[in-house]
């Protein structure tokens, strides 16, 4: 599968996908929408690990394992 059909099967915005491409290709700093609603999905599913102010997901994207960190809901907030 690769990242269009995961975009479709997962019903994305054109703004959501960006964020996770970007992402994949190294970091996405702004807390826009699209991030807000990427975080809350991905806060949808189990993590693996909570260190400082980050929580760490195991997600598969177009096929591949990815771990993803996202600051805590309440550092996020605050910014």
């Amino acid at each position: 599968m690769n990242g269009a059909d995961d975009r479709q099967r997962c019903n994305r915005s054109d703004a959501e996908q960006a964020v996770i491409e970007e992402t994949i290709e190294g970091a996405y700093f702004e807390n826009d929408d699209a991030f807000r609603s990427v975080v809350d999905r991905i806060r949808e599913h189990e993590w693996e690990s909570v260190a400082d102010s980050y929580v760490t997901w195991l997600l598969e994207y177009a096929d591949v394992e990815y771990f993803t960190d996202a600051q805590s809901e309440a550092t996020l907030d605050a910014s």
